[in-house]
């Protein structure tokens, strides 16, 4: 609840506009949008195996090109892709100054994190309804890995688990990097840290599975409270995966 208050968290039904449907063997491609509420609208491209039996949701800070690796090894694991593109990022950016967008929102009383978090717990909660199958959610990149990390603690029963690709390892990074709101417009989220920190977040995620796909000494040294806590919620779950990387 605390959380859901500090983010302006904005429950959206969904309600969905097909564009495009192509079939390609056993595989249906859809370019869907999304209209969250009356208020935002998604861009949405969705890869289904005829038998997938799970749905895995992906938001990246890059371009959707640098998915189609990752995309192509889950189709041939009978495995439903979604890639969306939330505020501000992919299809919804801004030509230009898409910073002072969000310091608008900020504002009127608005979080961009909160408006992010809001459209990805949204567009989870719609597959899942939809399939009536488990969603995964993937973030590639520290922003990504942010708003995906507060959609799942923010809501849960969309996200069935987590995976954090380039994650960041404390919401203090910001400051220690001397971070400008035109990197990450989002990080800059009012009386956030005050009560959280990715710890906090995490261990709202459990006992749904939260894992950092890459990692490094400071990961394992600041997040070592959710190792504790997954141990005696979900023992064997790994938390990080073996790789290590060195450095802060």
């Amino acid at each position: 609840k605390k959380l859901k208050q500090i983010l302006r968290w904005q429950a959206a039904d969904v309600m969905v506009e097909v564009l495009e449907i192509a079939k390609e063997h056993e595989l249906t491609i859809q370019r869907l949008r999304l209209h969250l509420g009356g208020r935002w609208t998604l861009p949405v491209i969705e890869f289904s195996p005829d038998d997938a039996t799970e749905t895995w949701l992906l938001v990246t800070d890059g371009e959707r090109a640098s998915w189609s690796e990752a995309i192509s090894s889950k189709l041939a694991q009978r495995k439903r892709v979604v890639v969306v593109d939330p505020f501000y990022f992919g299809e919804c950016q801004f030509a230009s100054h898409g910073y002072l967008q969000a310091l608008l929102l900020a504002t009127i009383g608005e979080r961009p994190l909160g408006i992010q978090a809001s459209q990805i717990a949204a567009t989870a909660r719609w597959l899942k309804g939809r399939y009536q199958q488990p969603v995964t959610l993937v973030a590639s990149g520290s922003r990504a890995s942010l708003f995906g990390l507060a959609a799942a603690a923010a809501d849960a029963q969309a996200i069935a688990a987590v995976r954090l690709h380039g994650s960041r390892t404390s919401l203090k990074e910001t400051i220690e990097r001397n971070e400008a709101v035109t990197d990450a417009p989002e990080a800059f989220c009012f009386g956030l840290l005050e009560a959280f920190d990715l710890p906090q977040l995490g261990a709202l995620v459990a006992p749904r599975p939260l894992t950092f796909t890459t990692s490094s000494e400071r990961h394992h040294r600041e997040l070592a409270p959710l190792l504790t806590l997954y141990q005696t919620v979900l023992p064997g779950h790994q938390v990080f995966e073996p790789q290590v990387q060195q450095g802060n």
